[in-house]
């Protein structure tokens, strides 16, 4: 008899873990053999990381520029190491360790560190030719020449990742739209929140995809479904996104109608590109009346200028005779095409799509 009270009490028991495995697999909070295989090929990926995440491990990233440097690094690994400790101190290290996190680099601040002092000896040696140039010219130039491509391509590099971070919202921005109404039909249809996520991952959106699948492969590790968008919302540059999932958050917790909620946030999130964008076309035009500045006016009234100060006449008495031949020459080669990068990484950088 006591046998069979036990039976059924384990009958019993199975009947419920089968009733509530049905109603987590409807929800999308467990998944088949067959779908646990199909997430492992799509979260499988490995993160791009060098094991320890030490300096001298960069030899074995996959980049073959991050290789280059972590070498150059290996040569001169004393001075270098000397000064990335100093850069470190610098204002715009404050915040690095956030932006390796958000820019998908896979690099410790160590590591970044050990890039950035190698890049600014490339840097020091490269503005060597042009301070033997400048030489002839007046011995002050040179020292203002080294000291100022050498700062400026460490400021430069201290700040790639906070910009590529913004790149990476921007483009998770561009695909944002399509990815919540894609995702506000998974969940009409009946998909649990966890599905729908897997689905839009999978559905080719880009940087948003990789972050999405980063969340999806944080949920298989243990981690709450909450707090894992939290860490999504903290690792990424896109404001659309952030207001999506935390609306996500809200709508989970009170129970209010999630499709509905995301097609309403898709909505807004194309309002705010389209007026972005507005925004963007007239800075353009600004920019334009700039570039035809630099680019023609300048060059032509400085060699005018230049044309008549050697003349007999001169224009010592007006003080432009500090205008030589050789400084028209360095705007023309150095100053011109500078500023034209800088207008191409602005337009870029600006561009909201």
């Amino acid at each position: 008899m006591a046998e069979d009270v036990e039976r059924d009490e384990m009958e019993a028991i199975r009947r419920i873990v089968e009733r509530m495995r049905r109603k987590y697999a409807e929800q999308g909070l467990i998944i088949s053999p067959e779908e646990a295989e199909e997430r492992e090929e799509l979260l499988g990926e490995k993160e791009i990381s060098v094991e320890l995440g030490k300096p001298e491990d960069l030899v074995k990233y996959p980049s073959p520029v991050v290789r280059l440097l972590g070498r150059l690094y290996l040569l001169f690994r004393a001075p270098l190491k000397a000064f990335a400790a100093l850069i470190e101190r610098m204002p715009f290290s404050k915040t690095l360790h956030m932006d390796l996190y958000s820019s998908g680099l896979h690099l410790t601040v160590p590591q970044y560190m050990a890039i950035v002092a190698s890049v600014a000896t490339l840097a020091f040696f490269l503005s060597l030719p042009l301070a033997f140039f400048l030489s002839s010219v007046s011995p002050v130039y040179p020292v203002l020449a080294v000291a100022g491509i050498t700062f400026f391509a460490t400021v430069g590099a201290l700040m790639y990742p906070r910009h590529r971070a913004e790149a990476r919202g921007r483009e998770i921005d561009r695909e944002l739209p399509f990815a919540l109404r894609h995702l506000a039909t998974e969940v009409r249809s009946g998909v649990g929140l966890y599905g729908a996520l897997r689905a839009v991952a999978q559905g080719g959106y880009g940087a948003l995809s990789e972050e999405l699948a980063k969340t999806l492969r944080e949920i298989d590790e243990g981690i709450s479904t909450e707090d894992a968008i939290k860490n999504l919302v903290l690792r990424t540059h896109s404001r659309g996104l952030k207001r999506a999932m935390i609306q996500i958050l809200r709508a989970l917790h009170t129970g209010g109608d999630l499709s509905r909620i995301i097609m309403e946030i898709a909505s807004d999130v194309a309002f705010d590109i389209r007026m972005k964008l507005s925004e963007f076309a007239e800075k353009l035009n600004f920019m334009g009346i700039i570039f035809v500045f630099v680019a023609i006016v300048a060059p032509v009234l400085l060699s005018v200028v230049v044309s008549i100060s050697s003349s007999p006449i001169g224009f010592g008495m007006l003080g432009l005779s500090f205008i030589s031949p050789v400084m028209v020459a360095l705007f023309l080669l150095v100053g011109v095409p500078v500023f034209f990068l800088f207008m191409l990484f602005y337009i870029k950088s600006a561009n909201p799509v």
